[in-house]
């Protein structure tokens, strides 16, 4: 039966068995079928769904007031259809056949349950305030605008059955550019991977240099390129992130890491604070920490933006967010730091009190 299903439609009845398993039901009925659609989340009709405000707490509410839960013993495996699943079946394949498509995604189920008006599924959208006609032209003007990528083309769809080549074309666009958005954000990710690693040396090879001296702002420094390492390195080595993820999540400890240089920085500048020079004598370490995380934010940031394709829900709100949270995490890390001490009342002694880590400068009175 599922032959000509696409990977996503037939995950959408993995997902339907899975909520009859829930509300501890023997079969699947067209209620369970739309609570699968939505649970898929990518797919046509959940996109549909979403455009019209429906989420999957608020079909699950109106599902449990519409039916009851079973026994409390739970039916495993694979449950039977009901009749009423079974012909949303039908008319979503018949729904096929009459749009010129050869294959069966989950628009297609969606239009079969909306015309299946006895179902409970139907009774459902009635008491969202989604009137069946509305859902069902949302749908076809997804279809005929094409701002919808047709399901037919994912990996695992049905051999054999060839989109038009309008579709087509418009496919393999998006394929391209969805290719090409995922290397880019991995190799942006290995740029972070590298850059933090330079920097967690350089900083290591000074302290090391200094007599492993460091003042707290300096650690907190050290430890968020730490942290952005740690997530870069695990996260490739396991395999199991894309990297665009991994520069998003980086990414509030490269903003954490530049708020907290550029406010070392700034104590430097105004006379607050005296630093040790920085390696290779080019400038003091507060300046090269503050130039190193201002790289490190740059590229995470754009890792993040350019992988803006492996979720529908990544947007320029979440990098600002995610940047944002980073800023945050500076200013408590700033709050949290020990109080600077006075000046002291006398010069420093060049041989027994060396510049070897962050201090008050000596001021004459």
């Amino acid at each position: 039966m599922y032959e000509r299903f696409t990977d996503r439609a037939r995950k959408v009845m993995q997902l339907a068995n899975h909520e009859a398993q829930r509300f501890n039901h023997e079969y699947i009925g067209s209620e369970h079928i739309l609570l699968g659609l939505i649970a898929e989340g990518s797919g046509v009709a959940a996109n549909v769904l979403k455009n019209l405000d429906v989420d999957l707490r608020k079909a699950r509410h109106e599902v449990e007031k519409l039916v009851q839960s079973g026994p409390d013993m739970v039916t495993m495996g694979k449950l039977p259809q009901m009749p009423g699943a079974k012909k949303v079946i039908e008319y979503a394949m018949e729904e096929s056949r009459k749009l010129n498509h050869n294959y069966i995604g989950t628009e297609h189920i969606l239009l079969g349950l909306l015309r299946h008006q006895e179902g409970v599924a139907a009774q459902v959208f009635k008491n969202l305030g989604l009137q069946l006609d509305n859902v069902r032209e949302e749908v076809l003007n997804l279809l005929d605008d094409g701002s919808q990528r047709s399901e037919a083309g994912e990996r695992g769809a049905p051999r054999g059955y060839a989109l038009p080549p309008i579709a087509a074309d418009r496919l393999a666009r998006s394929e391209v550019g969805e290719r090409g958005a995922a290397r880019g954000a991995f190799f942006w990710s290995v740029a972070v991977l590298i850059l933090s690693l330079i920097a967690l040396a350089g900083s290591l090879a000074l302290s090391i240099g200094l007599g492993l001296k460091a003042c707290p702002l300096c650690l907190y420094q050290r430890s968020m390129v730490m942290g952005i390492f740690a997530v870069q390195a695990i996260g490739l080595v396991a395999g199991r992130a894309k990297g665009g993820f991994l520069c998003l999540l980086s990414l509030p400890l490269a903003a954490a890491g530049l708020g907290v240089a550029g406010f070392h920085e700034y104590l430097v500048l105004n006379g607050t604070l005296e630093c040790p020079g920085g390696l290779f004598e080019l400038g003091t370490a507060p300046a090269q920490s503050l130039a190193a995380f201002i790289v490190l934010s740059v590229v995470t940031a754009l890792g993040a933006w350019a992988a803006r394709s492996e979720h529908r829900s990544r947007s320029v709100g979440t990098v600002l967010a995610a940047a944002g949270l980073g800023l945050v995490l500076a200013g408590l890390s700033i709050a949290s730091a020990p109080p600077l001490l006075p000046p002291p009342a006398t010069p420093y002694d060049p041989v027994k009190q060396p510049l070897d880590t962050c201090r008050p400068p000596f001021v004459p009175p």
